[in-house]
């Protein structure tokens, strides 16, 4: 057991001794199920949240955070002495009858249960609380609702079946995709925080081309992204592109995930040109905006990367088929749906420059020249900090472009101009102006653990002094509380 899960049991048997009925329930508990270790936990007491927080807090020397006065939600955050990622128990009341807390949670993999002082015992399994077979669901590859009608009363659980049935590699149970596509044309009513959130996770998974298939089929992807709906059908000319727009936008996010996952890039023969180096898995998990990787942006911009090349397709005096302007275009396109999901500026500014210069990298260098100094400097200086990650939209782009019919000489050549731009000498200098306070600063203050939320607050932290709406650290903690406690009042019920 690691020390962390040690400290985790620990506090959970802390909290038994305070409130012997308290559970934990969802995420935390099929994670383990699965056999994934929870990256926090949530329990429902039968006491008030509240009081049990506050002598948890006196035992065990956690700190209380109220996170929602009307919902009692407090989370206790428990920081060791050896300043490892602090551990998050978030607490609220089941008011005496926990079957209908569980009956209210999205899927049955959701709606489980064990008392919290079996969690770190033997007996986890003889003590599991499963009223709806979430087990067997898991054991079954299946993603069952709940019960009939609870995707309906919240729409967002539409992004989440697909999610789940990725992350768990489950399948639709029929009912519940009826249900799934019943509901997933009120997407469009939903918060667009909660709808942008979902979509970050899928997009952040290790199989999002899987995930957008589901949302496709369920009728999800028209909702959040009715603008693909005119690619469908868009015949593209046969001696570059094997599917149509709307099929070659989908097979580019799978090539992403291919390119981005170390055992796919190192088992695909394919891949075998790519010019990656080991230090850009370290890249592509940078924070750009929103707390959301390189990677989750990169695999968004190769689903919207054509997105305009409907409306700008035309025909020559030769009868050659032209999208000219797709990429600027899409671009624009780009910033038009980022801003609906309200992204960040930094989020829509990335990913709407990559889809706008997704065709550069390939026009860099003309026939097999490789490409000069001057013009990859000239493309650094126009990309920036998008540079690199727009190459490995354009390598995604050109393996979903030729598909079967990939040519390894042709791509071996295109993978030299790649390489020639990838050189360490072009890259940019790093131009982040330092902070008022930094990443390790508000994991200590705010008892965070390393994750999205750190990268979300750093960049609403940058541009607020950047604007001069903050001048002090006081001014930066008061106004990430306050953006904390936001964040926090729009998490769902389950992980």
């Amino acid at each position: 057991m690691g020390e962390e899960q040690a400290e985790l049991h620990a506090l959970l048997a802390a909290l038994s001794r305070i409130d012997p009925d308290a559970y934990v329930v969802g995420g935390a508990v099929r994670d383990r199920v699965a056999g994934v270790v929870p990256d926090d936990v949530d329990a429902v007491l039968s006491v008030p949240a509240e009081e049990a927080s506050e002598a948890l807090a006196a035992e065990t020397g956690a700190r209380r955070v109220v996170m929602d006065d009307i919902r009692g939600h407090v989370r206790l955050v428990y920081s060791s002495p050896d300043d490892a990622s602090p551990i998050w128990l978030d607490l609220t009341s089941h008011g005496g009858d926990l079957a209908a807390d569980l009956s209210r949670r999205d899927f049955t993999i959701n709606s489980m249960a064990v008392p919290v002082a079996a969690w770190p015992g033997n007996d986890f399994a003889d003590r599991l609380i499963d009223p709806f077979g979430g087990t067997k669901d898991l054991e079954r590859k299946t993603l069952r609702e709940t019960v009939p009608g609870n995707v309906a009363a919240d729409p967002v659980r539409v992004l989440r079946a697909a999610r789940f049935a990725t992350r768990f590699g489950l399948e639709l149970e029929p009912d519940t995709e009826d249900a799934v596509q019943l509901a997933a044309p009120r997407l469009t009513g939903v918060s667009a925080e909660r709808v942008r959130e979902e979509i970050y996770a899928i997009f952040g998974s290790r199989d999002a081309m899987k995930a957008v298939k589901i949302m496709d089929r369920t009728g999800a992807l028209s909702a959040v992204f009715p603008e693909l709906d005119a690619a469908r059908g868009v015949e593209q000319p046969p001696n570059h592109h094997y599917w149509d727009v709307f099929e070659h936008c989908v097979r580019t996010v799978g090539k992403a995930d291919a390119i981005l996952d170390g055992d796919r890039r190192r088992a695909c023969a394919d891949l075998a040109p790519l010019p990656w180096r080991e230090e850009f898995d370290a890249y592509f998990d940078e924070t750009v905006g929103d707390g959301q990787k390189r990677s989750t942006l990169l695999k968004m911009a190769a689903l919207l990367h054509d997105i305009a090349k409907p409306e700008t397709k035309s025909l020559d005096e030769d009868g050659r088929t032209r999208f000219l302007g797709h990429g600027e275009r899409g671009g624009e396109i780009v910033r038009e749906v980022l801003g609906r999901l309200r992204c960040s500026r930094r989020v829509v500014d990335h990913v709407s420059l990559m889809v706008q210069e997704h065709l550069r990298p390939g026009q860099i260098s003309s026939g097999r020249e490789l490409p000069s100094r001057r013009a990859v400097f000239r493309y650094y200086r126009d990309l920036g900090n998008s540079a690199k990650d727009t190459v490995f939209l354009s390598l995604s782009d050109y393996l979903a472009a030729r598909g079967p019919r990939l040519e390894a000489e042709d791509w071996q050549g295109f993978c030299r101009v790649a390489d020639v731009i990838l050189n360490p000498a072009f890259e940019p200098e790093d131009s982040k102006a330092s902070l008022l306070l930094n990443g390790n600063q508000l994991q200590r203050h705010f008892g965070l653990r390393p994750g999205p939320l750190i990268g979300r607050l750093l960049g609403l932290l940058r541009e607020a002094e950047a604007t001069g709406r903050i001048q002090t650290q006081d001014e930066a903690i008061k106004m990430l509380r306050s953006e904390i406690s936001r964040s926090e009042s729009r998490r769902g019920r389950t992980d």
